[in-house]
């Protein structure tokens, strides 16, 4: 048996607090704040917000059958998303539905990833991306895993630390294993100290075939340039460069006596 869910209530801070949502979820799915309604956000800005942990750790089919019957109990279903509402309920589903745990098998990632090989995303859509990833939440961990600050940005984590919100970033992303005796994470990434803190070079190896293809917009290639302005290249970096561009000439004098 799989007991590992939880079910949970929302309330409000009112002087007569109201339960405006019931849900279920894994580990510290209680107490996040991502991933919710526009209705859900607006109403925790106004009123507030207290957690209620109520039943677990259940199985999955335990923490459904939970959800649908308190839904129902605290009225908390709602086909209304508008924000300044007198219905406060954010249940927009009757409860027990939702996938946990699916994952995708080698063919279908496979699939997956030939046909979004070589798709262009937008300018906007780039914007977008680099707009939600700066403002997405970073938690800072000491090298035991332990939680010591959790910053809504990695901006604001790079001011109040005196780090380089990119250095975050990249810890984050696992390029560096730990900055200054501390090791970063994005919210819901957790740093687990019995793990490769870095990228398996398999992974890097799949990041870049997925990556194979996609070509830089003038506006990044701007960007690149700028940030690499002023730097000096160690001997070893120096060397690698050598190499690629000598692969290069010599198979372009290959295709050109080809031709």
């Amino acid at each position: 048996m799989d007991a590992r869910f939880y079910g949970y209530k929302h309330w409000t801070l009112e002087e007569t607090p109201r339960c405006f949502y019931v849900g279920k979820g894994l580990g510290d799915r209680p107490k996040q704040t991502r991933n919710r309604s526009h209705k859900w956000r607006a109403i925790v800005k106004r009123l507030g917000l207290r957690v209620e942990v109520c039943i677990g750790p259940v199985t999955n089919e335990e923490a459904c059958a939970w959800e649908v019957e308190r839904i129902s109990q605290e009225c908390t279903f709602s086909e209304c998303h508008l924000h300044d509402s007198v219905d406060i309920g954010c249940n927009f589903t009757r409860g027990g539905d939702g996938v946990v745990g699916r994952r995708h098998d080698e063919e279908a990632k496979r699939r997956i990833g030939e046909s979004s090989r070589g798709r262009k995303a937008t300018e906007q859509a780039r914007a977008n991306m680099r707009k939600a990833q700066s403002k997405r939440g970073v938690v800072q961990y000491d090298l035991q895993g332990n939680v010591v600050e959790t910053f809504s940005s990695q901006a604001e984590a790079g001011r109040a630390t005196d780090n380089a919100a990119s250095n975050i970033s990249k810890c984050c992303r696992r390029r560096l294993k730990s900055i200054g005796g501390f090791v970063w994470r994005y919210e819901g990434d957790r740093f687990d100290p019995k793990l490769p803190a870095v990228l398996t070079t398999e992974h890097r190896r799949k990041l870049s075939e997925a990556h194979r293809g996609m070509k830089h917009t003038p506006e990044t290639r701007h960007q690149i340039s700028e940030t690499q302005r002023g730097k000096l290249l160690s001997e070893e970096h120096k060397e690698k460069i050598g190499v690629g561009m000598s692969r290069y000439h010599a198979m372009k004098v290959q295709d050109d006596a080809e031709a």
